[in-house]
């Protein structure tokens, strides 16, 4: 697992507790290793941004944080869906 992915999982196994269980499962797929490495190159960039003044800057910003929020739906799918697990059910318990 290279840097940049075993930071993203980190990250994510902090930010949806929900998964830890099947993230961890998961986390020898190179699927997921992708994601995980694109997740933490999302956070990267949108702290970056986040530290920049000027309105170019903010809108760079905001575009990371839902770049993020997408990455961290669309690994919770694939995530429950390799555990076999219904991401609805799944998704509506986090609620």
């Amino acid at each position: 697992m290279t840097d940049g992915e075993r930071s993203g999982l980190s990250r994510l196994l902090l930010r949806l507790p929900h998964l830890r269980p099947a993230l961890s499962s998961a986390s020898s797929d190179p699927t997921i290793r992708d994601f995980c490495e694109g997740y933490d190159l999302a956070w990267t960039s949108f702290i970056h941004w986040s530290g920049v003044a000027g309105p170019r800057a903010a809108g760079l910003a905001e575009e990371y944080r839902q770049t993020i929020k997408e990455l961290e739906d669309e690994i919770a799918i694939v995530v429950l869906l390799r555990a076999e697990i219904d991401p609805d059910a799944a998704l509506r318990a986090k609620e």
